[in-house]
Formats: structure tokens, C-alpha cells, sequence
């Protein structure tokens, strides 16, 4: 079962339906069929057979001297590997492409939408009010992402007015957070993260070598910027970084344990 399924998740890389993945697992089980024999083995109209093994005779996975009306030659399975690997090279090739033409790309992209909302909010009670207007905005089941937490953003809002307020009525919204938090870990974070199932939220460490001052949340409408250096809380408006950010975040989320 589980050899049939990776030659299914094989062959669907390359592109195949599930009928042409059905015709090659056919041919290799079954040499010397002819299009008849594939026909009556599959319940279908010849026509349909002939398509399929077109595409597959494209491919290189049945041989080209392959007569159709009295036997088809289907390659080996190690074809597939090969192809694959051609696969990946173009892949490779094709991304490290996109990558040297993003900035350009990116800019005609942006360029062509409206401006962001963008607005600064300074000081410890701007803060506050932040954390509100986020929790009024935000619905049952919604979530907020929050990128790079740590200790530095509890020098300017306290950490237990932090979590007794903005946390418990984030609970009681029913609203979820995901939290990435940097390093160092200390003991109020450790018991923090101890209490995840209880509190809808799911926390991942970044490793030592991330490091900015500050953390961004981001929401399904905003990006806020919180910058603990001045401090400073840039917040923007805008669904085109909303959605890069979420990427963003969701592409160090993954690579975690």
C-alpha cells in the first residue's frame, strides 16, 4: 500500500491524472497489453486509453516503437526518478531565477495598489490602547501572529499587566495566537508557554541567532511594528503586507520543531 502510494504522489509530480497514474500501474504490473486488453481492464472507451497513453509515450515512460493495437512497452520505474530529478533541476533553476527578478517584480506589484494606512503610536499608554483596538477589531476564531516576543517588550509594558489584561480578554473573545518568541527564555515566559493548550495559543522558540528589537504582530487587516528601542508602534494597514508577513511568519514557523 505504501509503495502504491508513493509511486501515486511520483507521478502526480510529473503532472499525470489519477486515470494515466491507474494506466502506467496497470502496464507495469501486466506486460504486453494491448489497447483493447487496457480498455476492457479499466471499463473504458479505447479513445480515453489512447489520450492517456499519449501523454505518458510524451514523458518517455512507454517506449516510442510502442504499437498501441498489439502490445504497449511500458519503461521501468526507474524513469521516474530520472524525470523527476530533471524536474527538480528545472525547478531550481526556475526559482533562482524568480528570486533575481522579485525586487522588480515586487515593486510593479505594489506600485499598482493603494498606499498603506500607516499610523505611529509612542509611549506606554498608546500601547495599551493598541492591545484594544486589536481585541475590538478582531472576531471569535480569529488569530494573531506574533513574531519575535521577548523580555524587551515587558521593560516598557509589564509583563503581569500585560498578561492580566490584553491575555484573558483575548481568551474570553475566544481568539487564537501563534508566538514565535526569541531568546533568551526567561522563567516568566517558560511558565507562560507551559500553559499554551489552556490559553488558545501555540508558542515556538526562535533560535539565538534571531534577533531584533521589538516584535511584529500581524492580524488579518493590520501589520503592527512594535519597536522597543524608543519605543515606538508602527501600525499598517494594508491586505498586500498583511498577507507577506503571515507568509513570513508561517515560513519560520514551519522550518521549527
Amino acid at each position: 500500500m505504501l509503495q502504491n502510494n508513493i509511486l501515486e504522489k511520483s507521478l502526480k509530480e510529473l503532472g499525470l491524472s489519477n486515470f494515466q497514474i491507474q494506466l502506467y500501474s496497470l502496464l507495469i504490473k501486466k506486460e504486453d497489453l494491448n489497447i483493447m486488453q487496457l480498455a476492457k481492464e479499466l471499463g473504458v472507451y479505447r479513445l480515453k486509453v489512447y489520450d492517456a497513453l499519449e501523454e505518458l509515450r510524451q514523458l518517455n515512460l512507454i517506449q516510442k516503437e510502442s504499437n498501441y493495437s498489439r502490445k504497449i512497452t511500458v519503461e521501468p520505474p526507474s524513469k521516474i526518478v530520472n524525470l523527476l530529478k530533471r524536474k527538480e533541476s528545472e525547478l531550481s533553476q526556475l526559482n533562482l531565477s524568480l528570486s533575481e527578478y522579485l525586487p522588480t517584480l515586487q515593486n510593479e506589484y505594489y506600485s499598482s495598489r493603494k498606499q498603506p494606512v500607516i499610523k505611529v503610536y509612542e509611549g506606554k499608554t498608546q500601547f495599551i490602547n493598541i492591545f484594544h483596538q486589536v481585541l475590538e477589531e478582531l472576531e471569535v476564531d480569529d488569530e494573531i501572529l506574533i513574531l519575535g516576543e521577548g523580555q524587551d517588550f515587558y521593560d516598557i509594558i509589564d509583563f503581569e499587566y500585560y498578561f492580566s489584561t490584553f491575555r484573558e480578554d483575548r481568551i474570553k473573545k475566544e481568539i487564537k495566537a501563534k508566538v514565535l518568541w526569541k531568546q533568551p527564555i526567561l522563567l516568566d515566559i517558560k511558565k507562560l508557554i507551559s500553559t499554551d493548550s489552556k490559553e488558545l495559543r501555540k508558542s515556538k522558540i526562535l533560535p539565538v541567532s534571531f534577533s531584533s528589537p521589538g516584535s511584529v504582530w500581524i492580524t488579518k487587516n493590520k501589520v503592527i511594528n512594535w519597536t522597543t528601542v524608543l519605543p515606538k508602534a508602527i501600525v499598517i494597514q494594508d491586505q498586500n503586507l498583511v498577507v507577506y508577513y503571515r507568509e513570513l511568519f508561517e515560513s519560520y514557523w514551519n522550518i521549527l520543531d
